[in-house]
Parts: structure tokens; C-alpha cells; sequence
């Protein structure tokens, strides 16, 4: 099991025990949950997700146009599709209208940060992160695209760095097989031999 499918498996069993209690504080920490599941699907930055989950708490569309953040070029503005997933309801929607409507987008990151790190010991950009090394192991191209729209050279040097380990990786595979495949040969030669 991968670090992405241990994220997603977390958050939405999080979720789903939340939904069953009805104190304000459980309320709040679902909307932190669906942020950060929106956050895990999409391989967002959390101020992304936050901005993705309020436009969805006022349209309930499912997919979302969010600004990229920290952009090298200051000059252009890109918008990076999101998708809100099934297990966002539309009853996260109106506890986000409820709760946090009135209050900026980075007392929301805040709470959500503080809540992950103080009660979980994960921070947010690990969500991130395990959803970057999904889509290396699932599809390079796919990957090397939404860096290009997000202008992230670090990352792009993070994902050679991974592709060159998977290489080096299929390369001592494939050592260790071609050598298994001569063992298993000479073994037969001196087992006709010996007898």
C-alpha cells in the first residue's frame, strides 16, 4: 500500500466518523477533512485546496478553476482545473459556508495546518508530496504536464531524481535476473553432471 492510498484511506475513514457526531468541533474538522481530500486528489498546495473548496460551497460544481500559487513568473496568472470528489458532500459545502465565510483564506490554512500537525504529526505538504510520487509510479507524462503549468523547477528536479532511481532500480532487477537465469543454468549443468 502506498503512501497516497494510506492518505486517501485516513482521511476519508476521518471523514466518515466524523459525520457521525454533530458538536461543532467534529463539524469544523469535516470541512478540514473534505479540504484536505480535495487537496490528496488533486495534488494541491492547501491554500489551493481552500480556494477550491470554497468556490465549491458556493456553485457545488465539481470541477473548479484555482489559481496556482507561487508562481516564479509574477506577471502571468494560471488557472489549474481541480476536481471535488464524491466524498466531498454538499453538506461540507454549506458547513463551509457556515463556519468560515466571513473569515480569510489563510485563517482557514491556518486551522487546517495546525489541526493535521498537532493532532496527526503529518503536515499538509506531505499530502502533496504523496500525491506527486503517485503519478511518478502511475504516469510520468501525466506528471511532468502539471509541473510544467505549475512552473516548479524544484519539483521538476525531485521527479528526475525519482525517475533515476526507478531506472537504477529496474537496472539491478534486471542484473539480478539475468544472473539468477545463469545460476539456475549452472546448477542444472552440475546436477546432469553429478549424476
Amino acid at each position: 500500500m502506498t503512501t497516497y492510498d494510506k492518505f486517501a484511506e485516513f482521511l476519508v475513514k476521518g471523514k466518515l466518523l466524523l459525520e457521525k457526531e454533530n458538536n461543532i468541533r467534529n463539524l469544523k474538522r469535516r470541512v478540514y477533512f473534505s479540504i484536505l481530500i480535495i487537496q490528496l486528489v488533486n495534488g494541491l498546495r492547501i491554500s489551493e485546496a481552500v480556494e477550491c473548496m470554497a468556490k465549491f460551497s458556493q456553485d457545488l460544481k465539481r470541477i473548479q478553476h484555482v489559481r496556482v500559487r507561487k508562481m516564479k513568473k509574477r506577471d502571468k496568472i494560471i488557472y489549474r482545473e481541480c476536481r471535488v470528489p464524491d466524498v466531498v458532500s454538499e453538506k461540507d459545502a454549506e458547513l463551509y459556508r457556515i463556519f468560515f465565510v466571513n473569515k480569510p483564506a489563510k485563517h482557514v490554512e491556518s486551522n487546517v495546518k495546525f489541526m493535521l500537525w498537532y493532532n496527526f504529526n503529518f503536515k499538509s505538504h506531505d499530502l502533496r508530496r504523496a500525491y506527486i510520487n503517485h503519478t511518478i509510479k502511475k504516469d510520468v507524462i501525466a506528471v511532468l504536464e502539471t509541473l510544467k503549468l505549475q512552473d516548479s523547477k524544484n519539483l521538476i528536479y525531485y521527479i528526475e531524481d525519482e525517475i533515476e532511481k526507478a531506472k537504477a532500480y529496474m537496472k539491478i532487477k534486471f542484473y539480478k535476473r539475468q544472473n539468477s537465469i545463469v545460476d539456475n543454468a549452472l546448477e542444472e549443468l552440475f546436477s546432469k553432471v553429478l549424476d
